[in-house]
């Protein structure tokens, strides 16, 4: 569509007309994403799907345009699996994430860190593209055009950040490397049908207009 946008005269009534539509789904895109907290296992994440949310998630802002991110994709379920149940024990010993285990054990899925997802990614700060302090703001940005990617592919994703406590569990299958540094993780794939995910309750004094 992009492409298609800029090949009609700027001009046109058309090329008004779908420059209209286009910014009309990518604000619908962003207002409709919902956490994924119930995954079809069975449901093939497509690899090309991912790699053209990735390429376009690269275009998000950085410090100077450093671009410090990394990731690390996995389509290993019993990988995951394994992970979710050995992360979801040590939780349940936490008092921290008593409301975490709570919700969880509502869910109908086989472990309740993952949620069943058929991928993940593991999003690394890369430490030596980094801009110091603003190394985290980026990597939340590219995280979010990631899961906004996701969405306008009609998949589900999930942001991961509980994946930083007990990060040992994740060591021992998927290694940081020198000069790297994990700061999420995302679940990918196809919502089972019959999840419902929560309604959002937005804030409505959080915006200040200094005139």
């Amino acid at each position: 569509m992009l492409n298609l946008l800029k090949a009609i005269p700027k001009t046109s009534f058309v090329s008004t007309s779908l420059q209209r539509n286009f910014s009309n789904a990518v604000l619908d895109c962003i207002k409709s994403r919902r956490s994924c907290r119930s995954f079809d296992p069975n449901k093939e994440v497509k690899r090309s799907d991912i790699e053209e949310i990735l390429d376009i998630a690269k275009h998000s802002p950085s410090a100077n345009h450093s671009q410090p991110w990394k990731v690390k994709i996995t389509t290993n379920a019993p990988m995951l699996r394994r992970m979710g149940k050995e992360y979801f024990e040590v939780f349940k010993k936490d008092k921290q994430f008593r409301g975490f285990v709570q919700m969880a054990k509502k869910l109908p899925v086989s472990e309740p860190i993952f949620y069943d997802a058929p991928m993940a990614m593991f999003i690394y700060a890369d430490l030596k593209r980094g801009k110091g302090i603003f190394t985290n703001l980026d990597v939340g940005i590219f995280v979010g055009s990631i899961l906004h990617g996701l969405e306008s592919k009609g998949l589900g994703g999930v942001a991961l950040g509980v994946l930083k406590f007990q990060q040992d569990i994740l060591e021992k299958e998927i290694r940081t490397e020198e000069n790297e540094e994990l700061l999420i993780g995302i679940g990918v794939g196809y919502a089972k049908e019959d999840f419902q995910p929560n309604k959002k309750n937005l804030k409505t004094d959080d915006v200040q207009w200094l005139d």
